[in-house]
């Protein structure tokens, strides 16, 4: 299941309708100060907040609050084709970045169909897989547009190390990720940035091109 434990305060409603050996029903449930493990991701969801709403088909909620690795989260989406395979479209939004994913829930990993990741003026799509099984590596496709100076706006990735090179300009991006989001700071990175110019420390630069490799793919 999708759901692997529930902790915290939970109000349930549920009305059910039609023949006792074939029933529909619909309901909702109002969450405080949860915690929620879910397969597939490393960490529980913490000081989960909101009101899900469910069928025999679907579940869905128009805004959830929770905290993920100490960071505020507000979250909102629908899973449906809960008896088959399961759709999940969602957006989140953390302090300064939003994301906005669909794809499919399968045993072993999640596709991801379309998604697309903003922080201030920088826009990436992305598309891949990411596995549910912790020892089989997940796959990630990034392309899009960056302004430099949102790299410090990225969640849960720590580059404060650029803050010396006072890096400024707007550049193309293209990144392939592999590696367990399990322990994703150990995630290989391959890609390559364009930029008609880009500023290092006021010195303007020209038609630059740079390849960047991190890790090994697995």
């Amino acid at each position: 299941s999708v759901v692997e434990s529930l902790e915290g305060s939970v109000s349930v409603r549920v009305m059910f309708q039609g023949p006792l050996d074939h029933p529909t029903w619909q309901g909702d449930a109002t969450v405080t100060d949860a915690m929620v493990h879910m397969n597939g991701l490393p960490k529980p969801l913490e000081q989960l907040n909101g009101i899900i709403h469910f069928t025999d088909q679907a579940i869905s909620s128009d805004q959830l609050t929770l905290t993920l690795d100490e960071r505020p989260i507000t979250l909102a989406g629908t899973i449906t084709q809960l008896a088959t395979t399961p759709r999940i479209v969602c957006q989140a939004r953390l302090t300064d970045t939003a994301m906005a994913l669909s794809g499919t829930w399968l045993t072993d990993h999640v596709t991801i169909e379309s998604g697309e990741l903003t922080f201030g003026a920088s826009r990436l799509r992305l598309q891949g897989q990411i596995s549910r099984i912790p020892t089989q590596p997940s796959q990630l496709a990034l392309v899009g547009t960056i302004t430099v100076a949102d790299l410090h706006k990225l969640p849960w990735i720590d580059l404060k190390i650029l803050d010396a090179w006072q890096l400024d300009g707007t550049a193309s991006v293209q990144a392939r990720l592999s590696g367990s989001f399990h322990d994703w700071r150990r995630v290989a990175v391959l890609g390559a940035i364009r930029a008609n110019q880009l500023a290092v420390r006021g010195f303007p630069l020209r038609d630059v091109s740079a390849e960047a490799e991190q890790g090994q793919e697995q």
